[in-house]
């Protein structure tokens, strides 16, 4: 019974509180990686993320406007995921010199 109980509230529960991207730098990630990390970013909305940030860094998130597709409910929605340099990347950069 105890069982069930978890199981249902556990359903609940991710129906009720909203999915969590995951931090990407759209300045130097892939297409797939960017439509994995960000939610309601789809892999043909990625693309064109991608391109745009390749051809005009992206340094703020409003830059993110000027892609068809990016609006402003979807920027509210992944600003705190987006990520614009590589200092922001954190400790997984490599020291192998």
């Amino acid at each position: 019974m105890n069982k069930y109980i978890f199981v249902f509230t556990l359903s609940v529960l991710t129906l009720i509180l909203p999915a969590h991207s995951t931090p990407v730098n759209i300045n130097i990630s892939a297409p797939q990686d960017i439509a994995k990390a960000l939610n309601g970013v789809d892999l043909s909305l990625a693309e064109k993320i991608a391109i745009h940030c390749e051809v005009t860094t992206c340094r703020l998130p409003a830059d993110l406007l000027a892609v068809e597709g990016v609006s402003t409910s979807l920027l509210e929605e992944i600003k705190q995921d987006l990520i614009f340099n590589i200092i922001q990347r954190g400790m997984d950069l490599d020291d192998d010199c």
